[in-house]
């Protein structure tokens, strides 16, 4: 039986906080006491700050968690906002080393259970290159998460081209995480901005890749999104007729939905019969088990697959960990 692997969770270790304190105010980041002394990271371009619980860098913790939610390998990426676009590339990348050299530390203080994902300042694609070869080749980690607007520009710039290439020529997955999502802003009451806003973003991300051509310049690039496509797979047939009536310019060969199977999707809906038309649509293959660990909308992602109706057994351990295992490079 495949191992049940998530690609989608998030931890941050203590000894970035811990470089923060002890560098961070050179280059523009602070680590302040929030409430009942919760620390509270302020990041560099935009003064925007987030809260870290504590089982956000609790790594015991997070073997128990794995273990009481039948999860025997997770990749593990920063929270998203924190590797801020906003900030002046040279400081981005300053964090996002400190992240990949603590997280691959982190990983290889448990080989069996965790993955490192990287993280790459995106606002200067040179730099983000150089930062995604050495996390990759020289750290050893599995995958890199970037967001899925740049300073509120879409990801189909020619300028992002160079991290593109790098990401293609390393093989590795990429994972669009929402963050910075500027249609949040006016969604704060009942959290709608997260509940809402950034599935919106992803498709918005997702959208761009495929009209702005980037999968084309690009046909090996592997490419997961985050919380079951956001709302791309479930309104893909709008893009086409927009593609068909000529409103999206029809330089690409194909109608966009013909590039939905080139991304990879995680599991983080709790809707097996949502699931199971995404499924319908660009194949078992192409899910991946996703928990959105720890945040609080986090789900028991095995029990949601495990109930997806009409799978065959191969298909359902394709989804708890076959595919990731080969996208990670998992030993078998």
């Amino acid at each position: 039986m495949a191992r049940t692997v998530d690609v989608h969770a998030h931890l941050v270790p203590p000894r970035v906080l811990d470089a923060i304190h002890a560098d961070g105010s050179a280059h523009g980041f602070t680590v302040v006491a929030g409430a009942g002394g919760v620390p509270r990271v302020v990041t560099g371009g935009s003064s925007r700050s987030r809260s870290l619980d504590p089982f956000f860098l609790d790594v015991d913790g997070r073997i128990e968690w794995l273990d009481r939610y039948g999860v025997e390998v997770q990749a593990i990426a920063p929270v998203a906002s924190l590797v801020d676009y906003r900030a002046r590339p040279e400081d981005a990348a300053w964090l996002a080393r400190i992240f990949n050299v603590e997280l691959a530390e982190m990983a290889s203080r448990h080989p069996d259970r965790l993955v490192g994902v990287a993280s790459v300042p995106l606002q200067d694609a040179a730099l983000a290159a150089a930062e995604l070869e050495y996390a990759v080749q020289t750290l050893g980690l599995r995958a890199v998460q970037i967001a899925t607007n740049v300073r509120g520009r879409h990801l189909d710039g020619p300028e992002l081209d160079p991290f593109w290439a790098k990401a293609q020529e390393l093989e590795i997955l990429v994972i669009l995480h929402p963050a910075a999502v500027s249609a949040a802003e006016p969604l704060k009451d009942y959290h709608l901005g997260t509940v809402l806003a950034f599935p919106f973003d992803t498709a918005v991300a997702a959208a761009s890749l495929i009209c702005g051509g980037v999968l084309e310049r690009f046909p090996r690039l592997d490419v997961c999104l985050p919380h079951a496509g956001g709302l791309l797979p479930y309104q893909i047939t709008r893009v086409d007729r927009a593609y068909e009536v000529g409103l999206i310019p029809q330089t690409l060969p194909q109608p966009p939905s013909a590039y939905l199977e080139r991304f990879y999707f995680d599991a983080v809906l709790d809707d097996p019969s949502a699931l199971k038309l995404l499924i319908e649509k660009v194949g078992p293959d192409r899910l991946l088990l996703g928990t959105d660990c720890p945040f609080e909308m986090a789900i028991d992602a095995v029990k949601t697959v495990e109930r997806i109706p009409d799978l065959t057994t191969r298909q359902r351990e394709s989804i708890l960990g076959g595919v990731a295992t080969r996208l990670l490079r998992l030993t078998t």
